[in-house]
């Protein structure tokens, strides 16, 4: 089972211009450069939600989606069913289906959903498989050619990195200093 990730771009800077000239009440829509960009990314600005991407997932591991989809609040999931169905004749017993079955999906999302699947996901803490999974999606975002695209891929942080380099795991995985250890 080969995984395959696909990046789309659902909406442009213009969109995402006009939700920021609105907010900043200019009359004016200027996209803005690459550099603000990724200061509003940084600063988590609500007009970066107005940036929409499509992921494509085919052959992961059934269990995996479920771990995306826990902390993907806000996004479209649209997630290969194990239900037979007259468009879906499967030919297993779902109730029986393994967990690590392969699945496709496809997730409608922004760069804000981006960057929270990303603080949980991407933590050392998080399941190996989905993390190597959501690692390959934050690859996939950094080698696009779009630059505003390109850029969310360096704001995709594990949570203690987002954190300013401060674990606050139940379970820490030792990566970095825990915040009970004394250290914030």
């Amino acid at each position: 089972m080969k995984t395959t990730i696909e990046i789309g771009q659902l909406t442009n800077m213009r969109h995402v211009a006009a939700a920021a000239a609105i907010t900043q009440r200019l009359d004016t829509v200027r996209i803005p450069s690459v550099n603000t960009w990724l200061r509003w990314l940084r600063a988590e600005h609500s007009m970066i939600r107005a940036l929409r991407l499509r992921i494509k997932i085919v052959d992961l591991p059934y269990y995996v989606h479920v771990h995306l989809r826990t902390h993907g609040t806000f996004n479209d999931w649209y997630v290969g069913s194990q239900r037979e169905t007259s468009l879906n004749p499967v030919d297993y017993d779902r109730r029986k289906a393994p967990q690590d079955a392969p699945i496709s999906l496809m997730v409608d999302t922004n760069p804000q959903c981006l960057i929270d699947m990303s603080r949980r996901r991407l933590c050392s803490a998080a399941d190996e498989v989905t993390r190597a999974l959501w690692l390959s999606v934050k690859r996939e975002i950094t080698l696009c050619a779009n630059a505003y695209i390109h850029t969310i891929g360096s704001v995709m942080l594990p949570d203690c990195l987002y954190r300013g380099g401060v674990c606050h795991e139940l379970k820490p995985c030792g990566y970095r200093p825990h915040y009970e250890d004394g250290v914030v």
